[in-house]
């Protein structure tokens, strides 16, 4: 409020609405032209353009963009990751101050322009003119909107619903809009054809998302859909479940139980660790003695779950006959599970439904880090399990962060009944502050589980500037610790972008100190393009210049499994992608019709010198390298493009930085919150902005200081928002078969 009592929209809740009303001008504008007769392009960020204009005339009408564009750049940001409101200084801050200039004499500085890019301005008009003096052509066009926006409708539903198994209809409408934009399609006709969706069934109504309006303080109810398909896989999951229960035999007695437990926690003691607290000893014994074959294991982070419950669970099993596979979701948590469980076979969720070989041997199956799996995998191995009479632990940690595809799989099995198993007392730390500010982060209490960091648990640094002076306090604080100490210590930037940005400044100033060499191999590498099945499928998602590595042969096409191409031009009318191979084959590629396992890539400019610290980002069959596989530089050749790296298995590879195969990798000096869970470390530099709103939730948190066993260091721009701003956002996943709650929800926060 303003001191005469006048009310103020809050700053983030306006930019919110100056961006809903940026999208609507857009898509009205868009419409106009396109009923004067001219043709549209569909653009990526919810834009367009008029077909017919050359690139040459758009970027030399285009400055202030530029500008705009290389300012954010400056700063670590895309058009698409900058927050609102940041783009709103930067606009401000480079718009020239205006000068009067008669039209007449605007306008013909514009055609001079024109003229001297050969861009044949009354050509178009003309064009334009003719095609909405077409009666027949026109009406045909408007006819045409329709099946556009069902198309549009299905893709964001097929899109949406890959990610989120319930989501906002203020979220779709968004993103229907936002297509709508490159086919002149105005806001009203988009919200009939979304009634009708909810008509015919494509949309399921009745559901609700949580949604917090920071200017009122209040959480609320939020109107959403889900999808039949998402409800019948939920469904299908839970009854699988349901009918497991009491099919397993009774492997051991207590008694022998009894024993197995004191034997495990003797032979724990006499290897330096400390005795099995009561929930260890408690949840071991309910598994050996289960008679349900899906059981779950929730688990906080530090509970020692994987090295003493998993570890003598599989031993003894192992022991009776039972062949015991280990799993997780990626790579690098396999590799953990191995190592912490001792398990002899270790796969990813992918790899074992892919594998058709069903076991005639008894098995159990032990799934760590089962919040990170989504539904739809979720129940196909449920499903496995059932064909092959398998038992399954899980294991996990739902107020973790979870899947990245739809669903909360693990917590919803919870809830509807399946065995589950209580981990509560943390072990890892040594610090009690820290220990107490896990626990808080657990209760979503982010105001409490700060103060118990800044008495005695670390230090919340805050600096207002901007991410880059963040940045340098980082990297100055890592510079000061020891070899050892860095050894043990995890920083954490949540947003992929940031992790680049704050690694690029970190190896910046380990050459400037000598601990990376002078001497250097340019090179580049390689990013997945994370893109959904549906986005796959439309060119509007790829970039010329960016890498296709097909997952299958295709014969007819002449191109061979795991081979690289490279976009060398994209017709979006036609929905067309060319490509063309290192040998300098050409072929057109319509995503929509075929390559449904093609993975996308897009190349960064890069080097590596010795002493870098580098992880793997795709598993290598021929270089015996998983996802997550670390590793140091430790020799480089300039003059063949090579770089001898040793991984941690002691192994040594000879990489040939030429091929595309060897450029799926990426530094190891940050992790994002997200590839961080699972790590342990002694110090966590943890960068946590207040307006961050996806990246800065009570899930992330909590992921992020509990990796700390001993100290956490928090660097952000405003601590008294970051708190608000976790409060606001749970970072919680929801499902189809949510428990709609009837009653608005409505409570005041107070900070």
């Amino acid at each position: 409020m303003h001191l005469n009592g006048t009310a103020v929209i809050e700053g983030r809740n306006f930019y919110a609405v100056q961006k809903e009303a940026g999208l609507f001008y857009r898509q009205t504008l868009s419409s106009l032209i396109k009923d004067l007769g001219y043709e549209l392009e569909r653009a990526t960020d919810g834009n367009f353009k008029i077909k017919g204009i050359p690139q040459a005339a758009l970027d030399a009408f285009s400055q202030r963009r530029d500008v705009i564009d290389q300012e954010l750049e400056k700063l670590g940001y895309t058009r698409e990751t900058a927050p609102a409101d940041l783009k709103e200084k930067i606009s401000h801050k480079t718009r020239e101050k205006k000068i009067h200039i008669d039209s007449e004499i605007l306008q013909q500085q514009w055609r001079d322009k024109a003229k001297e890019l050969n861009f044949d301005v009354d050509q178009l008009v003309q064009s334009a003119i003719e095609r909405s003096n077409d009666k027949e052509l026109m009406q045909k066009e408007f006819a045409n909107q329709y099946d556009d926006l069902q198309q549009i409708i299905d893709k964001t539903i097929g899109s949406l619903s890959e990610r989120e198994s319930v989501f906002s209809k203020r979220k779709f409408l968004h993103e229907i809009n936002l297509q709508a934009v490159g086919y002149g399609i105005v806001p009203d006709l988009a919200e009939k054809c979304v009634v009708q969706a909810e008509q015919d069934g494509r949309l399921i109504t009745g559901r609700k998302v949580k949604e917090y309006c920071p200017q009122f303080k209040k959480w609320s109810q939020a109107p959403a859909y889900t999808t039949q398909k998402n409800i019948q896989i939920e469904e299908q999951m839970i009854d699988l479940m349901l009918s497991s229960q009491g099919k397993a035999r009774i492997e051991f007695s207590e008694i022998q139980i009894e024993e197995i437990i004191t034997n495990a926690e003797k032979e724990s003691v006499k290897n330096g660790f400390a005795g099995w607290t009561k929930d260890q000893k408690e949840v071991t014994k309910s598994i050996l003695l289960s008679r349900d074959l899906f059981l779950a294991v929730q688990g906080y982070a530090g509970t020692a779950k994987t090295s003493t419950v998993l570890r003598i669970t599989a031993k003894e099993f192992k022991r009776l006959g039972y062949k015991v596979i280990g799993m997780a979701p990626s790579a690098s948590a396999c590799q953990s599970l191995k190592d912490g469980a001792a398990i002899d076979e270790v796969v990813t969720v992918a790899s074992h439904l892919l594998n058709r070989e069903a076991s005639n041997q008894k098995q159990l199956w032990l799934l760590d880090e089962a919040s990170l799996l989504s539904t739809k995998d979720m129940n196909s191995l449920l499903l496995k399990a059932k064909a092959e009479n398998a038992r399954i632990v899980l294991v996990g940690d739902t107020k973790q962060l979870g899947s990245v595809e739809a669903g909360a799989a693990f917590r919803q099995l919870q809830e509807n009944g399946i065995e589950t198993f209580d981990l509560k007392e943390i072990v890892r730390q040594d610090n009690e502050h820290v220990l107490e500010s896990v626990y808080h982060s657990i209760e979503g209490e982010a105001k409490l589980a700060l103060e118990k960091i800044n008495n005695g648990g670390g230090f919340i640094v805050e600096n207002s500037k901007d991410f880059a002076s963040r940045f340098k306090q980082i990297v100055e604080k890592y510079q000061s610790l020891s070899t050892e100490q860095r050894k043990h210590t995890l920083i954490i930037e949540p947003s992929r972008e940031g992790r680049d940005q704050l690694t690029e400044q970190l190896r910046e100033s380990l050459i400037k100190n000598n601990e990376l060499s002078s001497e250097k191999v340019q090179t580049s590498r390689l990013d997945r393009v994370d893109l959904t099945k549906t986005e796959m499928k439309d060119v509007i998602h790829y970039q010329t210049g960016d890498v296709i590595r097909f997952g299958r042969a295709y014969k007819s096409k002449n191109i061979e499994k795991s081979s690289y191409w490279l976009i060398d031009g994209i017709d979006k009318n036609k929905n067309v992608i060319h490509i063309k191979s290192s040998e300098g084959q050409k072929v057109i590629w319509n995503p929509n019709s075929w390559g449904a396992k093609a993975q996308v890539f897009r190349s960064h400019e890069s080097e590596l010198r010795i002493g870098d610290q580098i992880y793997w980002t795709l598993n290598d069959k021929d270089l015996g390298l998983t996802n997550g596989s670390k590793g140091m530089v430790k020799s480089i050749d300039i003059e063949s493009d090579t770089a001898q790296v040793e991984f941690t298995n002691k192994k040594i590879i000879e990489i040939d930085l030429t091929q595309q195969n060897n450029k799926h990798w990426n530094f190891d000096y940050v992790s994002t919150a997200h590839a961080a869970q699972g790590k342990t470390a002694d110090l966590v530099l943890y960068h946590a902005e207040s307006f961050r709103k996806n990246l800065s939730s009570q899930n992330a948190l909590y992921v992020s200081i509990s990796r700390a066993k001993e100290e956490v260091m928090i660097y952000t721009d405003n601590e008294g928002k970051l708190i608000q701003q976790i409060l606001e956002h749970s970072g919680e996943k929801q499902y189809a078969l949510e428990k709609q709650v009837e009653n608005q929800i409505e409570f005041d926060m107070d900070f």
